[in-house]
């Protein structure tokens, strides 16, 4: 399946944001409470965050946030938020980033997420890097 592909304009936010938030926040059922679909939105509409969407003709499929990281050495484009539909092709998903992160002159991608992942993505030369690590001080 291939996909078109927009980063979503400021002006065409309120419009995008009904379908596309769906996505996202099945990413945040793994976000131990950190952000809301609000914040998110928030985030985007001050242009903190971007959003993308790759659509076809049955509507959008993926729909995810992306920050571009400016390292001494690189640039690495961040992935933060990513939701799509159930069966969504990976190879189709993997073109729309790795396009993405080219066009921001990205030497590497950063995706934050659960350990499926990482099973999921393996064969797209994703890697593991690290664990996160939390501890609560206070009631969240």
């Amino acid at each position: 399946m291939e996909l078109d592909y927009n980063k979503v304009a400021l002006k065409d936010l309120s419009l995008v944001w009904p379908e596309a938030s769906k996505l996202i926040d099945k990413s945040l059922k793994h976000s131990q409470g950190q952000i809301s679909l609000d914040d998110i939105f928030d985030m985007v509409s001050k242009d903190y965050l971007s959003l993308f969407i790759g659509y076809s003709k049955e509507g959008i499929d993926i729909a995810f946030t992306t920050q571009v990281i400016i390292y001494p050495t690189y640039k690495a484009l961040r992935i933060i938020h990513l939701g799509t539909t159930d069966g969504l092709d990976y190879e189709a998903m993997e073109v729309i980033i790795d396009m993405i992160a080219d066009s921001y002159d990205c030497k590497r991608i950063e995706l934050y997420g659960r350990k499926g992942w990482e099973k999921a993505l393996v064969d797209f030369n994703y890697y593991y890097a690290g664990t996160i690590l939390m501890k609560d001080l206070k009631e969240i």
